[in-house]
């Protein structure tokens, strides 16, 4: 039974196994933008697109569909990828339209069903009334997603908090939160070994602590504002080896004596590290 008489005519457990197979496209809330239009090509062989990210990690994306063009840029703000489909939308109509299957509205991924705009008007017409509420107008994603605010539209003030101090408190907390853990770590070796003054660095265990916190707390200032441009990985690797990199160099600067040889190589392989594992946190989260 094809897609077209299964909504039709299928019972609901004919048109939940369509729903779940691929052939329909179904997008994760994660999805990046040109994952979302990738998806889609799949069924709609005319589509194609250009995208570019700029400096401040916007993506600004040339849709093209049947000698039509429509032309978005995408704040980096999550949820994006159903902002994409809901442009997809606007730029195949009138001769195709996009529904969502909202059944899955509560899950992480989303199933959505391309068909011809004429499809639709026979679904309408002849689907049973709880048939027609499986499959919502693309508008219902506005609702469930907030994605009728741009953040084109928002205040100056409120445009800066998104980009620079929301992102400077985030760098914060994940520099405390690991001199926090640099830290337990300095104290249980002072524990074991009734260590609390280490001869070969010239400091204490407090000392230590407290460098450990000023360090991360200064490094993550520069981590903070890059943190918008880190959605790929090599970038959110290159913004840990830098505060990496800082911390160390505090650290022996502290003790009194920097040495690069030893700073750099460990700043480096600690601070990519955590990088790649924050990096795959906010990939899952987000």
């Amino acid at each position: 039974m094809d897609i077209d008489s299964c909504m039709l005519n299928g019972s609901d457990e004919e048109v939940e196994a369509v729903m779940q197979s691929d052939d329909v496209p179904g997008v994760d809330h994660r999805s990046l933008e040109e994952e979302t239009l990738r998806g889609f090509a799949r069924f709609l062989p005319g589509l194609s697109w250009k995208a570019t990210m700029d400096s401040e990690g916007q993506c600004h994306v040339d849709l093209f569909f049947d000698g039509r063009k429509l032309s978005r840029c995408y704040e980096n703000i999550p949820h994006n990828c159903f902002r994409v489909v809901r442009d997809i939308n606007d730029l195949i109509s009138p001769k195709y339209s996009i529904r969502v299957y909202a059944p899955t509205m509560g899950d992480d991924t989303h199933t959505f069903v391309v068909r011809p705009t004429r499809f639709w008007r026979r679904f309408d017409s002849s689907a049973s009334p709880e048939r027609k509420a499986l499959f919502q107008d693309i508008d219902f994603l506005n609702e469930a997603w907030g994605l009728s605010q741009s953040i084109a539209r928002v205040s100056g003030f409120s445009l800066f908090w998104r980009k620079h101090v929301r992102h400077l408190i985030i760098g914060e907390l994940i520099g405390l939160s690991v001199a926090t853990v640099c830290s337990i770590i300095a104290f249980g070796i002072s524990l074991l070994t009734n260590t609390w003054y280490f001869e070969k660095l010239h400091a204490s265990t407090w000392k230590i602590v407290g460098t450990y916190f000023v360090g991360f707390a200064v490094a993550s200032v520069p981590v903070g504002l890059l943190l918008p441009y880190a959605r790929h990985l090599i970038v959110a690797v290159l913004v840990g080896i830098l505060g990496g990199i800082t911390v160390y160099t505090a650290v022996g600067y502290s003790m009194g004596e920097v040495n690069y040889f030893i700073g750099v190589p460990l700043g480096t392989m600690i601070g990519s590290a955590v990088a790649v594992i924050l990096w795959r946190e906010v990939q899952r989260c987000s």
